[in-house]
């Protein structure tokens, strides 16, 4: 960042320095005699100040912040991990064992309830987890779904990861107890495939949490309502209570929340995958 002011003008333009020469992109100040600087270390930020003088009647403030491309440090383990590819990677495998290893707590703990059951259980927590990680992840209450079409924050990329985590472990759970329906093959292939391009692109984060939101937000009580058959828990006052929410948040999300991300989604130029 490159600071300089006379008493004819002061200006502020962004420099980029090569190995042998710095590119300035202001036009303002291509002409200027600035002085070379060649980086001495991985990481570094300096602050070098340009007095006036007999042939430069303008003070100069340069601030170098260089910051080189993440190399991979020798060995294995957590301590190699450095680039996004890999820390997206190790959620997405830590997740998935997370939720395999709760499923396996699940139907350890509750032996006379089935498989799904114990599955929804499961589905249960991460709906939650999701909706508190899409609430966190806005940056600004007053417009919810805003930036649009930007670079995802790591908190989206954390959040995104771990539902990406959730859906690959739910495809296998599903299809090991033989429920290969159409719909919720799709339904797993299209948000697999969805996230996975909102992490490979690191981009239009906060559309995808906001969909994650709108689609989870009812879930817990979907689910809920399912587990309460099998506790026997009909024709109940608590049973009513959980259709109506479901039925409030469901048509909410989807007939409000839905169409309106739908066409922020469609009319923006958003990468084909995540559209």
């Amino acid at each position: 960042l490159l600071l300089f002011c006379n008493k004819r003008k002061s200006s502020i333009a962004t420099v980029f320095y090569s190995d042998s020469a710095p590119v300035t992109h202001a036009a303002s100040v291509t002409s200027l005699p600035l002085p070379l600087y060649t980086p001495v270390a991985d990481c570094s930020t300096s602050l070098l100040f340009l007095p006036p003088s007999a042939n430069r009647s303008s003070l100069y403030i340069i601030i170098i912040v260089e910051a080189r491309p993440p190399r991979r440090r020798a060995g294995s383990g957590w301590g190699r991990i450095e680039t996004m590819e890999d820390f997206v990677l190790s959620y997405v495998v830590t997740g998935l064992a997370f939720w395999s290893t709760a499923f396996l707590v699940m139907r350890a703990l509750m032996p006379k309830r089935s498989y799904e059951f114990c599955n929804r259980a499961v589905s249960t927590m991460h709906a939650v987890a999701a909706v508190c990680m899409a609430c966190l992840s806005v940056q600004e209450w007053s417009c919810p779904v805003c930036p649009l079409n930007a670079p995802s924050s790591p908190r989206q990329m954390k959040s995104l990861a771990v539902t990406l985590s959730y859906m690959i472990y739910d495809a296998a759970c599903c299809h090991l107890n033989g429920d290969v329906r159409l719909d919720n093959t799709v339904h797993h292939l299209v948000s697999i495939v969805g996230i996975g391009a909102g992490l490979a692109y690191q981009r239009c984060g906060t559309e995808m949490m906001a969909c994650m939101f709108i689609t989870e937000i009812s879930s817990p009580l979907l689910h809920l309502r399912e587990m309460l058959k099998e506790l026997g828990v009909k024709d109940t006052d608590l049973n009513l209570l959980v259709d109506i929410l479901f039925a409030a948040t469901f048509s909410v999300g989807r007939m409000v929340g839905g169409p309106y991300l739908t066409y922020v989604t469609l009319t923006t130029d958003y990468p084909i995958l995540i559209k």
